[in-house]
């Protein structure tokens, strides 16, 4: 991944942008943004935050962490009732795990046999979703696909956790 510097580099080229014109933004010297494209010098965070909001990228980005320019921000639940600020909130968070546990971030895998297990249930669901309805109307095909989908992320989340959870250390990898 690209370092700071080769970052900041980049989106002033990108812009038309001399070190000076990015100085002047700033209120620093010209020296400053050459340390911080050639030097490794780094910015303190309300500089880093300007910089952020002038090229409109992430600080993860900026630092490297991510070659995603923009996250994805997350809504504002403070408006919504309660309980559907929480579920909106578990399933966020869900999901997230999810995608770190596909990422190798945690030591479990399913095996074969899980991946079997959660695709004979997907089917036995599938044969049983005829009639569902949703605020008394049937729902779409399309929409009893995407409550399918969501069902086997549910299972394999639960079914990593149980083993990372159930698991004995000793077996566990490291």
């Amino acid at each position: 991944m690209s370092t700071f510097g080769d970052r900041l580099k980049n989106l002033r080229i990108e812009k038309n942008l001399t070190q000076q014109d990015i100085a002047d933004i700033l209120g620093v010297g010209r020296a400053t943004i050459a340390g911080y494209e050639t030097k490794g010098k780094q910015p303190d965070f309300d500089k880093l935050k300007s910089i952020s909001d002038y090229f409109d990228v992430s600080i993860d980005y900026l630092l490297g962490r991510t070659d995603e320019r923009k996250l994805i921000p997350c809504p504002d639940v403070s408006n919504f009732p309660d309980e559907d600020a929480k579920q909106f909130m578990k399933y966020l968070n869900m999901d997230i795990t999810l995608k770190s546990v596909k990422s190798g971030d945690k030591h479990s895998e399913l095996s074969k046999k899980d991946k079997q297990e959660i695709d004979e249930y997907i089917k036995d669901l599938e044969s049983n979703v005829a009639g569902l309805m949703f605020d008394g109307q049937p729902i779409s095909d399309e929409d009893k696909q995407l409550l399918l989908e969501q069902i086997e992320r549910t299972a394999e989340l639960i079914k990593l956790r149980n083993k990372e959870k159930y698991t004995p250390k000793k077996y566990r990898k490291k």
